[in-house]
Order: C-alpha cells, then structure tokens, then sequence
C-alpha cells in the first residue's frame, strides 16, 4: 500500500474516533449532572459503612434512608431526581452525628459526653464497619470528646479518599460503556472503514482533506463552539458551591456550642441556603439548556462524516449476517470504542502529529492549495 494512502486511512480513522470521542464526552457531562454522581457515591460510601458485607440489600437501603433522614443530615437538601438533591459532601464529624442519630436519639450535646457517645455507638449494627472503627477510636480518646472527634475526623480521610476513588473509577466505566453504546448504535465498525477508506478513494481523500484542515486548530475545543456551554457551567458551578458553602455554615451552627449563637447562626445559614438552592437549580436549568445544544452540534459533526461519503449507520439487515461476518464486527466496533474512550484531547494530539508527516508528502496540487492557504492567513 502507498503510504500516503496508508496515511489518509489512518487520518479517516483519527477523523471518526475524535467526532465520536467529543460526542461522548458531550454526552457524558449531561448524564453525570442528571445522576448526581458524586452523591450517589456518597450514598454508596455510607451504606459500605453503615452495613455488613453480609447484610441483605433492604436491609442496607433502609440504614441508608434512615441515615438521610437523620435530624443531622435531613436539613441539607432533599428532592431531584433519583436519589434526589443530596449533598454531594458531607464533613467527617456530620457523618457521624447522622449515623448515630439514625440509630438513637442523641443531640447535640450528646457529642460532648464519651459515655453517650459510647452508649450511641452501641446502637449500631453489631458487625457494621463504621462500629468497630468508633469503638477503636474512642478507645484511644478515653474520656476526651475533643480528641475522638479529631481522631474521627483523620480517619474519614481514607474514608473521603475511597469515595473519590470510586467515583473516578466509575467515570471511567461509564465513558467505556457509553463508547460501547454510541459506536454500536451509529455502526461505527473500525474494520469497515478501513475497508471502505482503502477502496474508496473519493471518501478517503475527502477525509484527509477534513483531516487536514481540523489538525491547523488549536485544540479540540475548537472543533465545537462549547463557549455559551461553558459560561453556563461555571455559573451552575459556582451556584453549587454557594449551596454547598451555606450547607457548611448551617453544619457549622449546628454544632455551636453556644445556645444563642447557635438559634441566630442557624437562622441566617438557613436563609441563605433558601436564597441558594433556588438559583442553582435555575443555573442548572441554563446550563442543561446549552448542554442539549452542544450536543444538537456534535450530531451535526457526525451527519457531516456521511457528508465525506463515509458509510455510517446500519444499513445491513444483522439477521442476514453469518457468524464470521459478526465476529468481524463485534471487533471492529470494540476496537473503536476502546480508541474514542481515550477522549479528544489524545485523538487531536495524534492527529496533529499525523497530519505533520502527511504534510511533508503532499502532491503538487496539494503543495499550492496549501500555499494558498497560507498567503490567506498571512494577510489576515
């Protein structure tokens, strides 16, 4: 095979897995807000906790619903969609308060007190994780409340760190298992465009051509205009962290020690929590709005692939198809979706290194069409 020809298949195929690759990130980012996702694997942190590996699961949903509905946690956000508006973060020691007020009738004051802190931990599931660990860790404050609460506080560290573990785990499944379904709903077959790339010559030089003109971009940020998608997002980002921050302060009046302070620093972290919650979820309304956009524009790239003449789509009846030809395709579309999981950035950083060795093999035509471009954007 030539190898400008071997190079235009491989810039047709960079071409495909970088449109889709931006199509499942667009996609990704609107699941992940519909899902709350770091709060449900919050809610998932807390059961591991709360429960024993053994334990039956309603069993564990119903130690995790009581702990959401605990004095200690219920005032910070319910509603939404699923598992509803959680919090999404949670401080070490307010983790514990809602655990064992969801188990007994302890208040605040019950926290200053390490035989009532004891008698609390007893109510506890006899097996579950977090049990054995404040029974250890009480142990080592003896009669201080004030160390064990440290003490609970360093080592809900490991526990933060899991959760955040986790998540970014599952980020990653999760954008495995949306290539996997956006490749095989557009028939995006690795094996059939390199075939049809190396005998379609029209289609393969219209790629190329495409190649070529998207590698001169400055990043794969320019290929969709995410500007109004972005302003959005920071707005409902920041409206986020004002809603997280009011939840602190009200977690904060909550344990003040003093009476007084406590009524009026809880009165005013409520009315700002009021005040926030609203404007978040009308920032999430805007930015839910320029997400769908984005994402009616990322179609659009993908109609703009069939432009070049590339066949996509499944347009073969699959009951027609015998097990050797399945075998084919079942490798074709898991070799592209594993290559537009690695995200656009990786595919418009090998495209451009692509594109630099095409360029030094350009043809005549392709030499002036180039210089021609080049005197344009001189003069501009």
């Amino acid at each position: 095979m030539d190898m400008l020809v071997a190079l235009d298949i491989a810039l047709g195929l960079i071409i495909v897995y970088l449109t889709f690759a931006l199509a499942v990130t667009a996609f990704n980012e609107g699941i992940a807000a519909a899902l709350s996702s770091r709060a449900r694997w919050l809610r998932k942190g807390i059961e591991k906790l709360l429960t024993s590996s053994d334990a039956a699961g309603s069993n564990a949903a119903t130690a995790v619903d009581a702990f959401y509905k605990s004095p200690f946690i219920a005032y910070l956000g319910q509603g939404g969609l699923w598992q509803g508006n959680k919090p999404s973060y949670l401080p070490a020691w307010t983790i514990v308060q809602g655990m064992l007020g969801s188990v007994s009738s302890v208040k605040v004051r019950t926290f200053e007190d390490v035989d009532a802190i004891k008698k609390a931990i007893d109510g506890l599931p006899p097996t579950s994780p977090i049990r054995i660990a404040l029974n250890d860790l009480i142990t080592q404050a003896g009669t201080d409340a004030a160390k064990f609460r440290s003490l609970v506080e360093e080592w809900f560290k490991t526990f933060d760190a899991q959760v955040m573990a986790w998540y970014r785990q599952k980020t990653q499944y999760v954008v495995l298992g949306l290539s996997l379904f956006v490749v095989g709903a557009m028939n995006v077959d690795t094996v059939a465009i390199m075939r049809q790339l190396s005998s379609d010559q029209h289609t393969r030089e219209a790629m190329a051509k495409e190649a070529l003109e998207i590698a001169r971009k400055d990043g794969p940020e320019k290929l969709l205009d995410t500007t109004a998608r972005d302003r959005a997002k920071n707005a409902f980002d920041q409206a986020k962290e004002k809603v997280e921050s009011d939840r602190k302060q009200l977690i904060a009046a909550q344990n003040e020690p003093d009476a007084t302070k406590r009524s009026d620093a809880k009165a005013k972290a409520a009315s700002a929590l009021a005040e926030a919650e609203p404007a978040a979820e009308k920032a999430q309304a805007a930015w839910q709005d320029e997400q769908r956009k984005l994402e009616e524009a990322v179609v659009d790239r993908i109609k703009g692939l069939n432009a070049t003449g590339l066949k996509l789509g499944w347009t073969q009846d699959p009951r027609s198809m015998d097990l050797y030809a399945w075998i084919v395709k079942l490798v074709g579309l898991f070799m592209s979706a594993l290559a537009v999981s690695l995200g656009a950035p990786f595919w418009f950083d090998t495209l451009k290194k692509v594109a630099a060795i095409r360029s030094v093999g350009l043809n005549f035509s392709e030499r002036e069409a180039k210089a021609e471009r080049d005197a344009k954007d001189s003069k501009k």
